[in-house]
């Protein structure tokens, strides 16, 4: 899919700051470098999460928010991996992990500047006032991006540079797919080309928002549509709903639901209040220049929906 670098280059992804220290010693199941194999396998929280892949950093000492995404294909197998810090100014740093990606198939690489960062050559370049470092490692893509604040120039991306190193990790943290106390069936009739998860929360650890994107299609280079689950953690329909646009209510399996209205009558975004939590349920359907929902979308999404309970 190459979503973090597509926007990289063309909406311009605010890339983000983190760090780690590489050890020598053995890797776990998630990648985590210990010198003793654990009884279990641990997954930080993405507010001490500090590595996409083999790229560690540090993070900034004051942030907003972290949002960690992943992509991972029908298996299971990491695409990407992001790590996005939002910052008080407005600005927001990234840093991103890209399996199999060769920027010199994106861009022109030739009259890039180049500058050594823990022991690999990063390749610079400015966008629109984002500042871009990409470092290609074998098949991989590396990416560490900064896009100032109000009044903020481009001279943080060196010292974010100078905070980076590299591991031989194999393995990194990831989410998985629980969405707290949401039940629902999944087609098996229909073919998932794989998962992404974003999981935003605060610098203490505490998640904010959670959502998962089922992608259906031969394969995640060739998406159909998506459907996607979010939940909006301790929060209230006043303060998820859009107060510009138009709501009406509706039941679905005995849910009680709060319903974006649409032009065609063909609905795609539902709202429910379960206990202190909000879940959003919304059919994405095909993004392009353009949002496209076929029949084979609507359809899938309406037996989602009807699946759904708590």
């Amino acid at each position: 899919m190459k979503k973090t670098i597509a926007l990289l280059l063309a909406a311009l992804l605010l890339l983000s700051l983190a760090a780690c220290s590489g050890g020598s010693g053995k890797k776990t199941d998630n990648g985590i470098t210990t010198t003793e194999e654990p009884t279990e396998p641990v997954v930080l929280t993405a507010a001490d999460d500090t590595q996409v892949m083999d790229l560690c950093f540090t993070a900034p000492q004051e942030y907003e928010t972290v949002e960690r995404y992943t992509d991972l294909d029908a298996n299971g197998g990491l695409l990407e991996k992001d790590l996005v810090y939002s910052l008080a100014d407005g600005g927001s740093i990234t840093y991103a992990y890209m399996k199999g990606q060769d920027l010199s198939t994106i861009m022109d690489t030739s009259e890039l500047e180049t500058r050594e960062a823990g022991g690999q050559s990063f390749m610079i370049t400015e966008r629109s006032g984002n500042y871009l470092a990409f470092a290609q490692k074998a098949e991989d893509l590396y990416a560490v991006s900064y896009a100032p604040g109000e009044g903020g120039d481009g001279s943080l991306l060196d010292t974010l540079l100078a905070q980076v190193s590299f591991t031989d990790a194999t393995e990194t943290s990831i989410d998985d797919i629980d969405l707290y106390d949401i039940r629902y069936t999944i087609d098996e009739n229909l073919h998932i080309a794989g998962t992404s998860i974003k999981l935003l929360s605060t610098p203490d650890g505490t998640v904010t928002k959670k959502s998962v994107f089922w992608n259906y299609g031969e394969s995640d280079d060739s998406v159909d549509f998506t459907l996607m689950v979010r939940v909006f953690k301790n929060a209230t329909m006043a303060s998820v709903l859009s107060e510009e646009k138009e709501y009406e209510q509706k039941t679905v399996s005995e849910l009680e639901y709060t319903v974006l209205k649409t032009d065609d009558d063909t609905p795609y975004e539902y709202y429910t209040q379960h206990g202190d939590d909000v879940y959003e349920i919304r059919n994405n359907g095909k993004s392009g220049w353009t949002t496209t929902r076929t029949d084979e979308s609507i359809a899938a999404f309406e037996a989602f929906l009807n699946s759904v309970g708590f």
